[in-house]
């Protein structure tokens, strides 16, 4: 089967959709699908798309004024000329290259999947609303209705997709981890690690962005760090150079120089190395969809500090680690209890979580279950188990 991926984010600041597309398509390869990826780049503050290595017929368009809708010429003229896949898989909403990929998939008959990515839901809704709803009247809602399936990463997520009354399948696909890479690995310790050695620190990784709770996490680490004298919060990740500008200056304004780090960027086996050694890894998201790099920390046996506005209630919540409001006073008070804990609590989290992710993570598991999801839309048989 010709699987063609698009997916308008696709730089190293857009965090984990990069990572998990990634996975997808490498995986797809190997399971012997035609595969192929369509991005854009040219977003404000953003770096250039990505280019994979690996066997994929990858084409980048740049993105044309007003950028920050997402349209692109040279994309739109790309799809009448482009040879047709099978299926399309459209990942993300919004951006007006993406509602082009659906039309096209509709003129030409070939079905679609759309991975909404967390983006329908109340937070989102709230974040520049004039336009979201302007959108979603034109053809936002309309391509969510008319997709052989849409891809959601979390039941919760499907169930509020069906509140507003999308009626298209809903089938819900975790977002898949490597499961030998983070559990087995042990990565490798950055040169400029800032962490004297021996020092305990709580880690913070991912997309450095509003959505995140960076903010009130370093308002919390603010009422913590004379409580805690030797433990440090480390902040990894990229994002906006606006918004990376923006923490740095609170932190300092919160007196936080001596006691936390923003380390940019870390490479794959930092990520893990990082990953393994930090006490606790928070992430204290004002909405996610899902959240892959707690299932990432879970791998390797890490506990996780996130919050409600997460889907990770059930699964993590005295069992894997805390989870608490998404407000600076609850992640203050969960992040105490997290670090007074004794080592042997955190340690059976730990476990707990390193089982957890294995049992329902793996990214085989996960792009198996993808792979039926993609024959089915494709004329195969029902995946019921799958489906909302």
């Amino acid at each position: 089967m010709h699987i063609r991926h698009i997916q308008t984010l696709f730089s190293p600041e857009h965090g984990g959709p990069l990572h998990s597309l990634t996975n997808y398509c490498v995986h797809q390869v190997a399971l012997g699908h035609q595969v192929s990826l369509r991005v854009l780049e040219g977003f404000p503050g953003t770096s250039a798309a990505v280019r994979p290595s690996w066997a994929v017929d990858q084409r980048v368009f740049s993105v044309s004024w007003p950028s920050k809708l997402g349209y692109s010429r040279e994309f739109r003229a790309s799809l009448a000329k482009d040879t047709q896949p099978d299926l399309f898989h459209i990942h993300g909403s919004w951006h007006i290259a993406l509602a082009d990929a659906a039309r096209s998939a509709a003129r030409e008959g070939i079905p679609y999947l759309l991975e909404p990515m967390g983006s329908y839901s109340k937070y989102e809704f709230g974040r520049k609303p004039l336009r979201k709803a302007l959108f979603r009247r034109l053809f936002q809602d309309r391509i969510l209705q008319n997709a052989a399936c849409l891809h959601v990463n979390s039941r919760p997520e499907g169930l509020f997709l069906r509140s507003l009354g999308i009626r298209s399948p809903i089938a819900v696909l975790p977002v898949g981890v490597d499961i030998g890479r983070f559990a087995e690995e042990l990565g490798a310790k950055p040169a400029d690690w800032p962490v004297e050695e021996g020092l305990p620190f709580v880690l913070f990784l991912s997309r450095i962005h509003p959505t995140k709770g960076v903010d009130m996490l370093l308002r919390a680490w603010s009422g913590l760090k004379e409580r805690f004298p030797g433990w440090h919060l480390v902040v990894a990740g990229t994002g906006d150079e606006d918004h990376v500008r923006m923490y740095r200056k609170l932190a300092r304004e919160e007196g936080l120089d001596s006691t936390c780090f923003f380390v940019g960027s870390l490479s794959e086996a930092g990520k893990v190395w990082a990953m393994h050694n930090a006490k606790v890894y928070v992430l204290p998201s004002r909405q996610e969809n899902f959240g892959n790099v707690v299932a990432e920390a879970l791998a390797c046996g890490t506990p996780v500090l996130t919050t409600t506005s997460t889907p990770w209630l059930p699964s993590v919540d005295g069992k894997c680690g805390w989870v608490c409001p998404a407000d600076t006073p609850s992640i203050s008070s969960a992040l105490a209890e997290a670090i007074s804990a004794p080592e042997s609590r955190r340690a059976a989290f730990g476990a707990a979580g390193k089982a957890l992710a294995s049992a329902n993570f793996s990214i085989d598991r996960v792009v198996g279950n993808l792979d039926r999801v993609c024959k089915w839309a494709a004329g195969g048989q029902c995946p019921a188990d799958l489906l909302v």
